[in-house]
This record gives C-alpha cells, sequence and structure tokens, in this order.
C-alpha cells in the first residue's frame, strides 16, 4: 500500500542539542541531541513510574529508566525519589548508554576481534539485523551527482507543493507532498510528466536499478530463503521525504512498514545537527500491529518498557544508506538542521502473483510470511501443532478490534500474521485451513470496502486446502461459508460482500475435489520444498553488494558455562556485571524455581541458571513478548504464557548438556521442563536494591562475520 508509507509530520517543542558518542564514529563526534529531549524521555518514564506506586518493582524500574536517560539532571533524581514507592537510584547510570548509536558509515573504525569471555561461551539469540551501505559503493556513474539532483530535485518539488498548499499544516503538506509522488518507479519512468526533472534522469533510472539489489543483497546476506522468481520480481515503492528548517519543528511519529519485507533510507542532505533515525527495541515495544494506538502520546509513544528503553540511532553521513526489517517500529526524532533535510526512503515488497481459479475466477495471491522470513532468519521451524487454537482465538480478537475501529488495517495486518502462524503450526490440519479462510475471507471485507487491496483469492486457496487434506469436511466448509455474510450489511461494505458472494459460490461448487493449486506464497519446507514446487523453490543467491555491513541489535544474549555448581554462575554473574558497570555487585541465588512449564520473570530476578541434564532447553523469542502495560493490545489468548505473537512466533531450542550451566536474563522466556533445576538470580547493589534495568547491558556486535556469530561482548 503505498499511501501507507505517506511521511506523517506533527509540531514539537523546540530542542537544543548536546554531545554523544556514537559507535563506530569518531571519538570527538559531533552528532548532538538534546537535554531538553532527554527531559521529556525522563518525564515520560516518570509519569510512567508514578502509575505502579502500587508496584514496587514496576515503580523502581520505571524510574530507574528515568534517572538513567537524563543522569545528569539532579531535578529528575529528585523528582524521582519524590514519586514513592521508596525509590533510590541503585547505582551510577553514567557508564551505562541510554542510547545505543551508530554513526556513518565511512567512519566506522576497522573491525576488530572480541575477546573471549573469561565465564564461558556467550550466544547472541533472536537479534534485529541491520545493514549499512554507502551510496559510492553502488557502481553508480557518478554517486555525488545524483545525491546533487535528488536533493536539488526534491527541494524544488516539495517547495511546489508547499507553495500551492500554504495553508496546510506540515501534516498535510507532507502528506500531499507524498501522495504527488509516484511511488512505483517503474510507472514513474513510463510516465514522468509528474515529476520529470527526477524520472526521466539517467540518474534517478540508474537509483531504481540498484534499488531492488539492495534489498535482495540484505536478504541474500542474511540467508533468509527467496525464491528465484521473488527475487526477480521484487515489487520497489520509493519516495522523497523532506524536512525543512522551520520555526516549527517536525518529526516523523514511530511506525513501521507493513506488507514490505525490507525498508532502507538513503540519505541525500544532512545538515547539522544531524537528525538521526530512532529504532525503538522490539524487546519492550507494544506489539507491532498497536502503534497506531499511541500516535497521541507524540514521539515518545511506543518507547519500550525497561529494561528496553533503549532505542538504537543511527547518525547518517550524507550517501550513507540504511537497510531494515520492515517490522522494525522507527521513528526521525525533530529536525533542528540549518537547513532542508532530504531523505529517499524505499520498501521492497514480495511480489503477488497472479492466479486463475475454475477459468472464469482469478485474483491476486499475495504474500503472507514477508515480515515471518526476515523474523526467524535465524530460528529453525519447531512445530506446535496445540498452539493453533491459540493463535485463531488472538486472530479472532484482533478481527473484532479491527471491526470496531476507524482505520483498522494494522489490525487486520496482525489477524494476517496470526493466521499465519495458525497454518504453519497446523500444516497437515485441515481445520486449520478451514478457520484461516474464514479469518481471510472477512478480513478481506474489511481490507476491499475501504480500497486496500483484494483478498479473496488467498481465502480461497486456504479452503481449497483444506478440502484437499480431507474432502470428508465440506459439510463443515459450507456450513462456514453459509454463516459468513450477515443478513443485515453495512452499506461500506455492500460492494465488498458481493464479491465475497462470487468467491463463496465458486468455493461452495467444488462438491467433488477442489482445484490443486499451489500455494506459492507460503515458503515453508513441507508446503513447497524439493519436489513439491515449481514456482517458489527457494533458490540461494550471493549478494550483490559484497561490502555490506550487517550489525545486529537488540540480541539476548545468554552464557553457557563449565560446571555443576551453583556457585559457578553466581561467581560468573558477579565478573560479568562488575567488568560492564564498573563497580562491585552482589549476586545471590535467591530460590529454586518449579520444575513445571514456561517460566519468565518480572520480579527484581535478575537473571536465571539452569542446571544442564542432556535435556533441550526452549527459548521464546522476547521481540514477541506481550508487554503488559499497552492498552490497545488483545491481551486474553488463553493458556499461560501468552504464545509470542506472530511474526516472533518461533521457539528456539538450545543443547543443554551434563557438565553445563546456562546463565540467561530473567525476561528471557523458557522452558526447561526435564532440567536437574533451575535458580533465580538477584544482583544488588550497595544500596541493597536490586540493578534493574541496568543489566544486561545493550551491545552492538563487533563488525565482520555472520550477524548470528557471538563475537561481541555483554
Amino acid at each position: 500500500m503505498g499511501a501507507r508509507c505517506a511521511v506523517a509530520m506533527a509540531s514539537v517543542a523546540s530542542v537544543a542539542s548536546v554531545a554523544s558518542v556514537a559507535c563506530g564514529a569518531e571519538e570527538t563526534s559531533a552528532y548532538l541531541y538534546s537535554q531538553v529531549y532527554a527531559a521529556k524521555r525522563s518525564d515520560y518514564y516518570l509519569r510512567r513510574g508514578h502509575a505502579f506506586d502500587w508496584d514496587e518493582h514496576e515503580c523502581h524500574a520505571f524510574l530507574d529508566a528515568a534517572v538513567e536517560i537524563s543522569s545528569s539532571n539532579a531535578s529528575v533524581l529528585e523528582r524521582a525519589e519524590a514519586r514513592g514507592c521508596n525509590f533510590q537510584a541503585s547505582a551510577s547510570s553514567s557508564s551505562v548508554p541510554t542510547e545505543l548509536q551508530i554513526g556513518p558509515v565511512r567512519r566506522w573504525r576497522s573491525a576488530r576481534s572480541a575477546a573471549p569471555s573469561s565465564v564461558g561461551q556467550s550466544r547472541d539469540l533472536f537479534a534485529t539485523p541491520l545493514g549499512f551501505l554507502h551510496v559510492s559503493e553502488l557502481g553508480l556513474r557518478d554517486w555525488q551527482k545524483t545525491l546533487e539532483i535528488f536533493g536539488t530535485a526534491a527541494i524544488a518539488q516539495f517547495q511546489k507543493v508547499q507553495k500551492a498548499e500554504r495553508r496546510r499544516s506540515f501534516v498535510d503538506l507532507n502528506n500531499h507532498f507524498f501522495q504527488s509522488q509516484d511511488t512505483n518507479p517503474r510507472s514513474a519512468m513510463a510516465e514522468p510528466h509528474s515529476w520529470r526533472e527526477l524520472y526521466s534522469s539517467k540518474e534517478y533510472r540508474e537509483w531504481a536499478k540498484v534499488s531492488q539489489q539492495i534489498c535482495s543483497s540484505f536478504i541474500n546476506k542474511l540467508g533468509i530463503p527467496l525464491a528465484e522468481e521473488e527475487a526477480k520480481n521484487l515489487e520497489l515503492v520509493t519516495w522523497a521525504a523532506v524536512y525543512p528548517k522551520s520555526h516549527e519543528p517536525v518529526t516523523h511519529y514511530y511506525h513501521a512498514h507493513q506488507e514490505s519485507i525490507v525498508s532502507f533510507v538513503l540519505y541525500v542532505k544532512m545538515p547539522e545537527p544531524v537528525t538521526p533515525l530512532t529504532i525503538s527495541d522490539p524487546r519492550g515495544a507494544p506489539p507491532v500491529e498497536d502503534f497506531e494506538w499511541f500516535q497521541d502520546l507524540g514521539d515518545m509513544g511506543v518507547d519500550g518498557d525497561p529494561p528496553f528503553h533503549r532505542p538504537v540511532e543511527f547518525y547518517p553521513e550524507e550517501g550513507d544508506i540504511l537497510i531494515f526489517p520492515s517490522f522494525a517500529i522507527h521513528k526521525v526524532p525533530p529536525h533542528l538542521g540549518e537547513d532542508t533535510r532530504v531523505v529517499f526512503p524505499s520498501n521492497c515488497h514480495l511480489p503477488k502473483k497472479p492466479k486463475v481459479l475454475d477459468k472464469t475466477f482469478h485474483g491476486m495471491e499475495n504474500p503472507l510470511d514477508g515480515w515471518e522470513r526476515i523474523a526467524r532468519w535465524q530460528a529453525p521451524y519447531l512445530s506446535r501443532p496445540w498452539a493453533v487454537s491459540r493463535y485463531r482465538h488472538h486472530a479472532n480478537l484482533a478481527l473484532a478490534a479491527a471491526e470496531r475501529l476507524e482505520d483498522p488495517y494494522m489490525k487486520i495486518w496482525e489477524v494476517q500474521n496470526q493466521v499465519l502462524a495458525m497454518l504453519q503450526f497446523g500444516l497437515h490440519d485441515p481445520r486449520a485451513w478451514l478457520q484461516a479462510g474464514n479469518l481471510s475471507a472477512k478480513a478481506a471485507v474489511i481490507l476491499d470496502s475501504r480500497g486496500e487491496g483484494e483478498y479473496y483469492l488467498d481465502a480461497s486457496l486456504m479452503f481449497a486446502r483444506a478440502l484437499d487434506l480431507d474432502p470428508s469436511i465440506k459439510q463443515e466448509v459450507d456450513s462456514c461459508l453459509d454463516a459468513m455474510i450477515p443478513r443485515k450489511v453495512k452499506k461500506k461494505q455492500k460492494e465488498a460482500y458481493g464479491s465475497l458472494a462470487k468467491w463463496r459460490k465458486l468455493i461452495k461448487s467444488w462438491r467433488t475435489e477442489p482445484p490443486r493449486a499451489e500455494v506459492t506464497q507460503f515458503l515453508h519446507p513441507e508446503v513447497n520444498g524439493p519436489g513439491r514446487c515449481s514456482r517458489m523453490c527457494p533458490a540461494s543467491q550471493m549478494p550483490t553488494f559484497r561490502t555490506l555491513r550487517i550489525r545486529s541489535v537488540f540480541s539476548s544474549r545468554i552464557y553457557i558455562l563449565k560446571g555443576r555448581e551453583l556457585t559457578v554462575a553466581v561467581k560468573a554473574a558477579e565478573e560479568l556485571l562488575e567488568a560492564e558497570l564498573g563497580f562491585p555487585v552482589q549476586v545471590e541465588a535467591s530460590e529454586e524455581l518449579e520444575d513445571a512449564g514456561w517460566i519468565e520473570r518480572h520480579t527484581s530476578v535478575n537473571a536465571r541458571v539452569v542446571l544442564c541434564a542432556s535435556t533441550p532447553v526452549l527459548l521464546a523469542d522476547p521481540r514477541g513478548r506481550w508487554p503488559r502495560h499497552w492498552p490497545g493490545s488483545v491481551q486474553d489468548t488463553g493458556e499461560e504464557p501468552k504464545e509470542p505473537k506472530a511474526p516472533f512466533h518461533w521457539h528456539l531450542e538450545v543443547p543443554c548438556d551434563e557438565g553445563q550451566l546456562l546463565l540467561l536474563p530473567a525476561w528471557l522466556p523458557l522452558n526447561a521442563t526435564g532440567a536437574a533445576g533451575r535458580y533465580a538470580l538477584t544482583a544488588t547493589t550497595t544500596t541493597g536494591r536490586p540493578l534493574g534495568c541496568h543489566w544486561p547491558r545493550p551491545s552492538l556486535e563487533a563488525e565482520g562475520g555472520p550477524p548470528h556469530a557471538p563475537n561481541a561482548e555483554l
């Protein structure tokens, strides 16, 4: 949906700047950010902490974050201690970064190998990969001229729109500027009249060609399955975004890019002070599909729950390119540069495919698993057929929420994600496919009535697969179809239900057997693996741009230690904390945890230890965790703990051999049924209070090597 990529601008209070050191940049970095902005974030966490006066641990966690973010502001500490819940600052936070900062690509220092840990082997799991290039590495004829032409053309076109719409707010102005562009490069170059200065240029044609290669290089370098047909036909959406110098600073609030698989930004003009792009930690942010619920909170609408309150900030130079998964929630903070900021963002979509059923019925088969492929690039498939009912229940609740909303698009995306999880875990269950078809048909009506695309063919293919797996459920399918269209139809949905009625008639006509249609948008090994696919078999391809750098952020680190004694883990935890925080702490094993099911602790406990007994340990992706305090989230999903939300729904199996200990953060969902035992560790400072949000310390992996390699220090 091209229109969904519009730049949503909004006015904010004026912000001044302070210095901070960017990872990989010069030590005396000039990338500036604001004391006022830090105070603004601190106030956000102070207010949230106040809401949990009744829960001492929750209150402390939010107040700790507020003090850490603005550690040089004495009034923040004073206000935090006055909030109640017996709060005292647990430790000096001067050594703990409030953001993970990355500087310009060409200033990165040479890659250095991380020193091996003295306390055991570390593994970084469930990371979010980021990619980095510079435009000079793309083989363009004259990359500097490309930046010059792009910048000049974008500013001139923006000023035309601004002149024609001079009374518009910045929100309206920038959305109007976006809507005036042809975001499909193919059609823009074929009919360049809407912006001839740009779309007719040789530089734009070159950029359109390499843009697709940027996406495929990122995908290929991560080892994500991509069929040859998909790689060849990746769909590109690209546009210009202009942030002018103004007495009224503008920002682009937190958002994500649904329906895309990869997003990237070319930085064309970056005046000082540099405005970064900020990516929220998905482990503590609200569910991806809920970010629009919090737009009224401004550019802090989805700052994550502690200890996941530290975002990534990328401070680019002109010509830098940042690539990231499209599920990543990101924003542009207030632009205060002395000149106009110009960027060219792009999204890559897996291609839709036309398909014909029964000769007369045709439609588009839509991609189902773009976000999921990027989300699970490290995790193997683990079948969980018992989880189907939970994801179906979640999808139904999300669909009910979508029917109540004025703008339900993101909730419909949530429905589609949970349906995908249903089908992956219930691959051979005909009723899972039947229920998926029913949910998808209802979602198709909502989307069609809003002009957001047609999804009737996808629903039809799901019903076809259900009947193919078990023809005896034909009566159940017909009953489902009979109940699908209500007696009273809303006027705005009348035409959409008319389209659904035609597809329903087709499905009911399959009296003997349904058409055997290949599911080309679902790259599951057992569906479209070798010998079972004609078009969509995954193909291994090398990255086009070999200089593409990958950094992994927001990973969840575990340690594998030698020995069976609990004292080994306690001593190792103390060494790690002292090394990373710069002062001694005391770690105690406070309790033995029950040997039953899933464990996830949100108390003063900092870490857990598992005594291995040759039984694999299951870990759930914390990016799919359910934040406890987001009112917009669908919460009732059945049994506890809640299944991780799709697209982060895959569990990881970690070997746990005799003679080993596992040391891991307490917030990482763990299932160690059958292991010899597990203990909770509490780390305290000289004040006697738990460390709260200070451990584990966030880190970026060292440059070089595959992003999943355990090559960074905690």
